[in-house]
């Protein structure tokens, strides 16, 4: 595999804005990505994502199939990788004064929550990233979208390890590469998809990075020309994926056969 990735990030990071620190206590974690504050606020780990906790029947959906029960009516869940980054980050925060990496012209996301890189001291007077601990122990990913990208350089390499290494979510298979042609099972969800890209075509205000020639119905990935300055930026020239093998990452959505809006270089490997 070779990723598109820690040079061309760091020409891109400009984009973001020059971060701030803020001081909060944390005084527990409710699952592997969020932080209850003694300030009553709760802060996000930017970027990153761990498995969900569903406590209830009703939320039996965010369990991943591969963990669900071995019966269609089971509501049980396998939660040990979900509580183990929960541990983890309680261990590494509860009690403590951390520092909080925020971008000061988006502090907060829609549901009010401060997204932050954090940085939790270790005891010997340095500091514990959060995201990067977590990401090493195989128990979170990057996903989209990442405020500071500023930190993306370091946090796929060691995404990368976890994921070569194969330990944690890793070993699931909701965190293998899937193929275009089986995109469309899964709308509404993060997956990796890798594949041929067919056809890359650009219009006034998309590029389409085509994995199947009927675009209709076929997986597709998506610019939006509000994203190719990031691409520009990287020096990243999209249209020279076609017939070549690439990764995505993020989300499937349903318009003319399942869809992923790609809206940074790092979305992308090249795979060799």
């Amino acid at each position: 595999m070779k990723f598109l990735g820690p040079a061309l990030i760091l020409a891109f990071a400009a984009f973001s804005a020059q971060a701030a620190d803020e001081t909060a206590k944390v005084i527990g974690s409710p699952d592997g990505r969020t932080l209850f504050l003694e300030s009553r606020e709760q802060a996000r780990l930017d970027g990153v994502a761990a498995l969900d906790i569903p406590d209830r029947a009703e939320e039996f959906d965010r369990c991943l199939p591969s963990l669900r029960g071995p019966d269609a009516v089971s509501t049980t869940c396998d939660l040990k990788l979900a509580m183990a980054a929960r541990n983890l980050l309680r261990q590494m925060t509860e009690g403590k004064d951390v520092r909080l990496s925020v971008d000061p012209q988006q502090r907060d996301d829609r549901h009010g929550r401060v997204l932050a890189q954090v940085y939790a001291p270790d005891g010997h007077g340095g500091e514990l990233w959060t995201q990067e601990k977590l990401l090493a122990a195989g128990l979170a990913y990057i996903r989209p979208p990442v405020q500071q990208e500023a930190a993306l350089p370091a946090l796929l390499k060691t995404e990368a390890a976890a994921r070569a290494a194969k330990i944690g979510i890793w070993q699931l298979p909701e965190f293998h590469p899937i193929p275009p042609e089986d995109a469309a099972q899964y709308e509404g969800r993060h997956v990796f998809i890798e594949g041929v890209v067919l056809k890359a075509a650009k219009t006034r205000n998309k590029i389409y990075l085509n994995f199947g020639h009927d675009w209709r119905h076929d997986f597709t990935a998506i610019i939006e020309k509000e994203d190719w300055k990031k691409f520009a930026k990287a020096e990243t020239d999209v249209m020279t994926f076609e017939n070549r093998k690439i990764r995505v990452r993020g989300i499937i959505y349903q318009d003319n056969g399942p869809m992923m809006r790609i809206a940074s270089p790092w979305q992308i490997d090249v795979v060799e």
